[in-house]
C-alpha cells in the first residue's frame, strides 16, 4: 500500500518472498521513502509528515530488511527529519524490531535524524525524538546492534541532544533518556 498527498513525494517498495507487508503514507513537502524487504514475515510501515496540517518538510526514510524483521518509522510534523533503518537476520530465529518516531507532533520545529542498524536475531530498538519543549529540536541518534538479544531505547526531547549506542555481542541492554539542551550520551558495550 502507498498513500501519497502533497508535494514532491516519492515511494518505492520492493518485497520478495514470505508475508511481506508494507504501508507508506506520505503527505506534504519533499518526503521520500524506500523500503526493501526480503525474507519471511516482513513488516514495515512508514508515515511521514503531519496528516492534519501542511507541516511535513524534508522527511526521508530508508528501510532495508532481510529475514524475519519488523520496522516502524513515524516522523510527525517537523522540519528536516531523516531515518535510516537496516536490519539483517539471516537465521531462522525471531524477528528484529525497530521503531523510530520523530517530531513533536505539536510545535513542528524539529531537525532530527536517526540511524539504526541491527544484525542478528531478537534485537529491539526504540528511538523517539521530539521537541515538546520548543527549544529548537536538533536531536540526533545513532544505534548499531550486532549479535542476538540486544535491547536499546533512546528517548530525546529538546535541542542539541546526541546519542550514540553501539552494542556488539549478545544480551546487551541500554536505555538513554535525554531532556533539555546540549546533552550527549555514548554507550559502547562489548560481547
Amino acid at each position: 500500500n502507498s498513500f501519497l498527498g502533497g508535494e514532491d513525494n516519492v515511494a518505492e517498495v520492493i518485497q520478495s518472498g514470505g508475508n511481506g507487508n508494507s504501508l507508506v503514507s506520505q503527505q506534504s513537502s519533499n518526503n521520500e521513502a524506500y523500503v526493501e524487504q526480503i525474507g519471511t514475515g516482513g513488516f514495515s510501515e512508514v508515515f511521514q509528515g503531519d496528516l492534519t496540517s501542511p507541516q511535513g518538510s524534508d522527511n526521508f526514510a530508508d528501510v532495508t530488511q532481510t529475514g524475519l524483521n519488523r520496522s516502524f518509522v513515524g516522523q510527525g510534523n517537523g522540519s528536516r527529519n531523516s531515518t535510516t533503518v537496516v536490519q539483517v537476520n539471516d537465521t531462522a530465529g525471531p524477528a528484529n524490531v525497530s521503531r523510530v518516531s520523530q517530531g513533536d507532533f505539536a510545535l513542528g520545529n524539529d531537525n532530527t535524524a536517526a540511524v539504526v542498524s541491527q544484525d542478528g536475531s531478537s534485537n529491539e530498538s526504540f528511538i523517539t525524538q521530539s521537541d515538546t519543549l520548543g527549544l529548537g529540536g536538533f536531536n540526533s541518534a545513532d544505534l548499531s546492534q550486532t549479535g542476538d538479544d540486544n535491547f536499546s531505547q533512546i528517548t530525546q526531547n529538546g535541542t542539541l541532544n546526541d546519542a550514540s549506542v553501539t552494542q556488539t555481542g549478545d544480551d546487551n541492554s541500554s536505555t538513554v533518556n535525554q531532556t533539555g539542551s546540549g546533552n550527549t550520551a555514548t554507550v559502547t558495550q562489548g560481547s
